[in-house]
């Protein structure tokens, strides 16, 4: 009688135990599931062409093929310079890039290197004083309407002529709050992202990032709280996908970088997760595990 109920106690535990981890599991794929589901989501918002057919639109990425060049054009004495520098190269030596950094005082000093970025970090200075900066640094007027030069922060466009190189724009402000570190680390680490990228912001009440853009803030000092203050698993995907294997990918063509995310996604976020220790320092820890982190 007691052999039979041990048993039978045996079997219905073996029973409970896997049910338990069936529902686990299936709660596991489904978690899975519906996580590429929202990254593919957010990676159409990013990068889909808005005027063009995706088969035919081409995706212009800053590629890392050789050694990259950065053009920063500021004061050698200003002490943002260095966190700039920092990001550069964290990402750089993450990613296994070769990369120069030089500082020159104008842009004229600036290479025309075909494949550069140029960063300018100096007061606004207007839309002739763009256009004047943009002359120096391609020969050729900007004809972009898209931008607003007067933009109190930051912006970040291809420069004209034909190039593929990408300038950004931060605002260097003396005082109140876009004068604090705080507020200035971010806005550059989300220049910089879209310069290397070529992304869109996405404006999404959850930190999934390509540094969603949560506009139901009371005062900018607020802004932080929900929004990105870095990079998230998202982000550090499209850096695997932009900066170590978009070599694979057929032609440069937005369908063909969307259906590699797609097959390679686990791959993808393997990557980002085995490079996140790197680049802690430029990520947002709310956002770390991914889609986990909602907004107040």
């Amino acid at each position: 009688m007691k052999t039979y109920r041990s048993k039978y106690l045996i079997s219905a535990l073996v029973i409970i135990v896997l049910s338990i981890w069936a529902i686990y599991a299936t709660s596991a794929r489904n978690a899975e599931a519906s996580k590429t589901k929202i990254y593919l989501d957010l990676f159409e918002k990013a990068f889909a062409p808005t005027h063009w057919r995706a088969e035919t639109f081409f995706l212009f990425p800053q590629i890392w093929r050789q050694e990259k060049l950065i053009c920063i054009i500021a004061d050698e004495q200003e002490i943002f310079l260095s966190f700039m520098i920092s990001t550069i190269e964290t990402i750089s030596a993450t990613y296994e890039k070769q990369h120069e950094v030089r500082v020159v005082p104008s842009p004229e000093h600036c290479p025309n290197n075909h494949y550069s970025i140029v960063i300018y970090y100096g007061k606004n200075p207007g839309f002739e004083g763009f256009k004047s900066i943009f002359s120096k640094l391609t020969e050729c007027a900007s004809k972009n309407n898209s931008i607003d030069f007067e933009a109190p922060l930051a912006f970040t466009i291809f420069l004209p002529g034909g190039t593929k190189r990408t300038f950004i724009f931060i605002n260097k402000i003396d005082r109140g709050i876009h004068s604090k570190r705080e507020y200035l680390e971010p806005i550059f680490i989300e220049e910089l992202m879209h310069a290397l990228s070529a992304g869109y912001d996405v404006s999404d009440d959850e930190l999934i990032s390509i540094l969603a853009e949560n506009h139901n803030v009371a005062t900018y000092e607020k802004w932080y709280t929900k929004n990105p203050r870095g990079l998230c698993e998202f982000d550090l995907m499209v850096l695997e996908l932009i900066l170590n294997k978009s070599e694979e990918i057929e032609h440069r063509r937005y369908v063909n970088f969307l259906n590699y995310f797609e097959v390679h996604f686990n791959d993808l976020a393997k990557a980002a997760r085995a490079k996140h220790p790197m680049l802690e320092a430029i990520t947002d820890p709310r956002c770390r595990d991914g889609i986990s982190y909602r907004t107040e």
